[in-house]
């Protein structure tokens, strides 16, 4: 009993000491679950409440007030994508250029650059925005047609298993009038050329499904140019790769929030630019 209490009144010491540090630091205390077992010897196990500072250093996880479990960085910018709203005109992208992109290292692009560059990327925000209302729209309708074809399908394939069982019928029957199997080998033809159609138009739509140009990977080709050519008149010696340090891929993660809603890291555009140069090179070499 004495060894029980003992470690019961080690655990608690050891958490009022933990609170403490935490409140000294500022850092607020969340709830959450912690394991405790009630000592030496003893099979009596539970869960209890007890309290973790959230900013401690355990981690660069953020706690969830009540369930106890834990989010990383990365889930968190899996949240739902917010459509852009705000229009790109050139102030706000010289403002941007400023503190994302040009580090002090590169020159401004001339104005008439930078407005052609801002028309550029705020036609290509409308596109995106109007694309995801016809995704959703599209999406509904393709849905729909698929069903009906299914139906449609299914309603002629028995015409064509009626119209077999009639032809076999009279085929077997040999008091049937040759004029009558005339009219049911032609009934026959027709539902089976119907059903053909329907079925072939089932499986176009099938091998053809509708994909939304939804993401800046669809303007990975043209991002980097229209950069460059807005950055070449005042600096001729611009001539950048796609290193995730470079100003391309810095361009790329800073416009991409207002395009498309996505928050790309610059090394993610630099991974994905330098893929798709590979397959480039390997469809121009084949």
């Amino acid at each position: 009993m004495g060894d029980v209490l003992h470690h019961h009144a080690r655990a608690r010491a050891g958490k009022q000491r933990y609170v403490a540090a935490a409140e000294s630091l500022g850092a607020p205390i969340a709830p959450a679950y912690h394991f405790i077992d009630a000592g030496p010897g003893s099979a009596a196990r539970r869960w209890t409440p007890h309290h973790r500072p959230s900013g401690s250093p355990r981690a660069e996880f953020s706690h969830r007030r009540w369930g106890g479990s834990y989010v990383n960085e990365k889930q968190r910018k899996r949240g739902p994508r917010v459509r852009p709203t705000e229009p790109i005109t050139a102030c706000s992208l010289r403002k941007l250029l400023a503190t994302d992109v040009l580090c002090g290292r590169l020159k401004m692009p001339r104005d008439a650059d930078l407005d052609k560059l801002a028309g550029t990327l705020e036609h290509w925000r409308l596109f995106f925005h109007k694309e995801g209302k016809l995704h959703h729209a599209r999406s509904v309708l393709q849905r729909q047609a698929s069903r009906t074809l299914k139906k449609l399908s299914n309603d002629i394939l028995k015409l064509v298993e009626l119209d077999t069982s009639n032809l076999q019928a009279g085929t077997h029957d040999s008091n049937t009038p040759p004029g009558l199997l005339g009219v049911l080998r032609v009934r026959f033809a027709d539902s089976e050329r119907v059903y053909a159609g329907v079925k072939g138009i089932g499986s176009h739509a099938e091998l053809a499904p509708y994909e939304p140009a939804m993401g800046w990977n669809s303007l990975a080709d043209e991002l980097p140019k229209v950069f460059i050519n807005a950055m070449k008149p005042n600096n001729p010696s611009f001539s950048p790769g796609v290193s995730d340090k470079g100003p391309v891929a810095r361009f790329i993660a800073a416009v991409a929030p207002l395009l498309t809603g996505e928050r790309p890291s610059a090394a993610s555009v630099s991974t994905q630019l330098k893929s798709r140069r590979q397959a480039n090179r390997k469809t121009r070499s084949s």
